[in-house]
């Protein structure tokens, strides 16, 4: 079923505008001032309160299924989910159309990039299993 909890970051007046250097730097200031709310959009607080509880009710709803679920998302949530499992919003990057996996671990939950992983800004290498 569809939710508006788990659409993309709201980054208001920098949406649809070019990813050049400047607009980056615009949002990365609400990055790191993360209770800031970005005009005509919401702060990444608020963007995290939003869909992280989405995210944590499918991961619930498949396991008590017992079938693997599947959540079709922009890539906003990824970098959620992966700041929500490693502690990192770029351990587990794709390309557009690429899947992360989220499955149990010995650890508890993980994910990993099984389909066109993207290697992040400044990393050496990203695994993949």
């Amino acid at each position: 079923h569809a939710t508006p909890n788990l659409r993309a970051w709201n980054v208001g007046k920098f949406s649809g505008k070019p990813k050049n250097d400047e607009n980056v730097a615009a949002v990365e200031y609400y990055v790191d001032h993360p209770d800031e709310r970005i005009p005509e959009g919401e702060s990444l607080n608020e963007f995290k309160a939003r869909v992280r509880p989405a995210i944590l009710e499918a991961i619930h709803a498949s396991n008590h299924a017992g079938e693997p679920g599947l959540l079709v998302a922009h890539s906003s949530i990824i970098h959620e989910i992966s700041d929500m499992l490693h502690g990192d919003h770029e351990a587990q990057l794709v390309e557009p159309g690429g899947v992360v996996a989220i499955h149990t671990g010995r650890n508890g939950l993980k994910s990993e990039a099984i389909f066109k992983p993207k290697k992040a800004p400044g990393r050496k290498a990203d695994t993949v299993s």
